[in-house]
């Protein structure tokens, strides 16, 4: 094993994402996930575009966690999340895949959002597979 293995990622995976897949019984739910930094250019770019309104206050330590958090979502859903399948409403009804409607889910589900963040910082699913 070497260090590459280890370490090397592919850049197409982190722009065009990995499929996450969730299970709900017998349903299967699948996010396309791009990576949060690496070669996704897109999620600095979303990122640094919408914190430069709140630059002065997050600099100095008064960035207010609601505004905090709603610059996520929106980043999220414009930048990591690139589609998905299986996902329903909260009365089970098909949800399609858009922006409108990921930025609603990740409003209602942090829990969701915390782990499709956390799968999105996670190296291991964008390192080059042999």
């Amino acid at each position: 094993m070497s260090l590459y293995t280890l370490f090397e990622t592919d850049r197409n995976c982190e722009t065009e994402g990995f499929r996450l897949v969730l299970q709900d019984g017998d349903v299967e739910i699948v996010f396309v996930v791009a990576r949060a930094g690496g070669a996704n250019k897109q999620f600095a770019s979303k990122m640094q575009s919408l914190m430069r309104p709140h630059q002065h206050a997050a600099q100095s330590g008064n960035l207010k966690d609601q505004i905090a958090e709603d610059v996520m979502i929106k980043v999220m859903a414009e930048s990591l999340i690139l589609d998905w399948s299986g996902v329903a409403d909260r009365d089970g009804e098909a949800l399609e895949f858009n922006k409108e409607n990921c930025t609603q889910l990740l409003t209602d589900l942090p829990e969701l959002r915390d782990a499709i963040w956390a799968e999105a910082n996670k190296v291991a699913n964008f390192i080059t597979s042999e």
